[in-house]
């Protein structure tokens, strides 16, 4: 591919600098593609995806205790969470639990053996963010943080 100095075009005025940053969905993608990249390979010993460790650490943090809770945090449609629940359920990490005031309520609760799992790909998982921000100051990553969380906010609110 031959580089056209013709083709190439400034970004319009106002926007971020395209060449410096790229689309915002590339970068994001950029992110989340060099994170599996790391954590896939510690994860999948044990058995567990990257969306199947999110979902065992947000019942783990009390986050959330059903699939409809789950599906408030981890970016992956109900339906594909129902089957990832499928598959803990079956590897005995989480199970179900009705609940006793709304039978129509189906709690998640971790096993001790997910419980256990959790604990312990916690230190893979932070050893991973570490290498990620290695050379981002605490100053630079807790702005980086807030930022990454309006982002995400504000994509919430307008796909409501």
């Amino acid at each position: 591919m031959t580089d056209d100095a013709s083709r190439r075009r400034d970004p319009p005025e106002g926007t971020a600098d395209a060449v410096e940053t790229g689309p915002l969905g590339a970068l994001g993608a950029s992110i989340t593609s060099a994170y599996g990249r790391l954590i896939t390979p510690r994860l999948a010993p044990h058995g567990v995806t990257l969306i199947q460790f999110g979902m065992l650490n947000a019942c783990f943090k009390g986050q959330a205790d059903t699939v409809s809770g789950l599906a408030t945090r981890i970016p992956v449609d109900a339906g594909s969470l129902s089957r990832h629940v499928d598959k803990l359920v079956k590897q005995g990490l989480l199970r179900r639990r009705r609940s006793q005031k709304d039978r129509r309520v189906v709690r998640l609760e971790l096993t001790d053996e997910g419980t256990a799992l959790v604990e312990e790909l916690t230190h893979a998982v932070r050893e991973v963010n570490a290498a990620l921000l290695s050379g981002v100051g605490p100053d630079e990553q807790r702005c980086f943080v807030s930022v990454a969380r309006q982002i995400v906010e504000n994509a919430a609110r307008r796909s409501q």
